[in-house]
């Protein structure tokens, strides 16, 4: 993909993002609203890794785990610390 097509991804997963939070203070003890949360974090650093932008990427899928563990949720908990792992690999073969 070309490096335009990721910036637009990068710009409406941070917007997603923004949204949640302000509906997160709305809706604090909601747990679809954290499991979208996760979800968005999830997926935006994964678009950051993309862009190898690695300390935003290991801040956003640390943010998914820890929204998971709050929730009691093994898979979604595994699925972030396999990616926060798949971020750190790729991060320390691009040094």
């Amino acid at each position: 993909m070309d490096l335009d097509l990721w910036n637009t991804a990068e710009d409406q997963i941070n917007r997603a993002a923004e949204l949640f939070g302000k509906v997160l203070e709305k809706r604090p003890g909601d747990q679809q609203v954290k499991y979208e949360g996760a979800r968005i974090y999830h997926i935006k650093g994964r678009v950051e890794e993309q862009l190898k932008q690695w300390e935003i990427a290991l801040d956003d899928q640390n943010k998914a785990f820890k929204i998971y563990e709050d929730l009691g949720d093994p898979q979604g908990m595994g699925n972030a610390a396999f990616s926060l792992g798949e971020v750190c690999t790729k991060q320390g073969h691009a040094l």
